[in-house]
C-alpha cells in the first residue's frame, strides 16, 4: 500500500534523496491525504472518509491539471475502500485504474488485489503512451509492502524483508526499463511510503517507526543531491510545485523544503 524504496543505497546516489523525511500517520487512508493534499493526519479519524472535508482540500493532481496536465491514478486494490475513489476524484485525478480493470485471475494474484509486478507493467505501458509536448501525472499505490506480506517470490526467510525485496525488484526493473526510453528524459519519479509499520520492536513510540525515504528520480533531475533538512509527508506538494514554478498557497500545512526561508 505504499511507495517504499529499500534500494536507496543504489538509486539514491543518482536522484534527490531526502534523508530526514518522516511519515505523518500509520494507515494508507490517513497518509495519502498528507502526501497528495499536504494536510495533516489525525489520531482518531480519517480525513479521506470525510467528503464534507475533502471537497475543500487542495491536491497535487488538481494543481497540475490546472497547469495543463492529464491526471490518472493506478491502484491494484479496491479503490472504493476507505472512500479512496471519492477522495482521488475530488482532488483532481480524472482517470482511475484499479483491480476491476484486470482479469479475474489477476485480481486474485495477491491478498489485496493485483500483484505489483503486474501493475508496474501497466505503469510502464502508460508511460510509454506519453505523447511529446503533453504533460502527465500518474499517481500509483503498490500493495506488497503491507501485511500479510503476500508476494510471489521467497528469496528471504523473514516474510517482511522478503516482501520488500520483491517490491525492490519491481521498482528496480521499472526504473531500468523506463531509463532506456525517450520518456525518461523529461520524467520525474517520486518514491515515498504512505506510512511506517512496527517491526522488531520498533513501535509507534520510536522515532524510526515513521522515518521513511523519499527519493526523486528521472531525467528531469538536474543532478544528484542529498537533502538533509528535517521534513515530512505534508511538505511534498509545496516542494514539488515550487520546483515546477507553480503556486502552492492553498497548501496551508505544506512547506517548500527547497525554499530559502524553510525552517523545520
Amino acid at each position: 500500500s505504499a511507495f517504499l524504496l529499500t534500494r536507496s543505497s543504489d538509486l539514491s546516489f543518482e536522484g534527490v534523496y531526502f534523508s530526514q523525511f518522516y511519515a505523518n500517520s500509520y494507515r494508507t487512508d490517513r497518509g495519502t491525504p498528507c502526501t497528495l493534499s499536504g494536510y495533516p493526519s489525525f489520531t482518531t479519524s480519517s480525513v479521506m472518509k470525510m467528503p464534507s472535508k475533502t471537497r475543500f482540500l487542495p491536491g497535487i493532481a488538481k494543481s497540475l491539471r490546472d497547469a495543463g496536465y492529464q491526471t490518472s491514478y493506478l491502484y491494484g486494490g479496491d479503490i472504493n475502500f476507505t472512500n479512496m475513489r471519492s477522495y482521488l476524484v475530488t482532488i483532481g485525478f480524472d482517470k482511475l485504474y484499479w483491480m476491476n480493470d484486470y482479469s479475474a485471475e489477476e485480481q486474485k494474484s495477491a491478498k489485496w488485489g493485483v500483484r505489483d509486478d503486474i501493475t508496474f507493467a501497466t505503469l510502464f505501458e502508460d508511460v510509454m503512451n506519453f505523447k511529446p509536448d503533453e504533460h502527465y501525472l500518474i499517481g500509483y499505490s503498490t500493495l506488497s509492502s503491507h501485511e500479510p506480506w503476500d508476494v510471489p517470490t521467497h528469496e528471504l526467510k523473514d516474510e517482511i524483508p522478503n516482501a520488500f525485496n520483491y517490491l525492490d525488484q519491481c521498482i528496480g526493473n521499472f526504473i531500468e526499463k523506463v531509463r532506456k526510453t525517450p520518456q525518461w528524459n523529461d520524467l520525474l519519479v517520486v518514491l515515498l511510503p504512505d506510512h511506517g509499520f512496527t517491526y522488531f520492536g520498533v513501535g509507534e513510540e520510536h522515532e524510526m517507526h515513521d522515518h521513511v525515504p523519499m527519493l526523486w528520480l528521472g531525467g528531469a533531475v538536474k543532478a544528484p543531491r542529498r537533502i538533509e533538512k528535517l521534513c515530512n509527508q505534508t511538505d511534498l506538494p509545496a516542494t514539488l510545485l515550487g520546483q515546477l514554478g507553480l503556486p502552492h498557497d492553498d497548501y496551508l500545512f505544506s512547506r517548500d523544503v527547497m525554499s530559502r526561508n524553510y525552517t523545520s
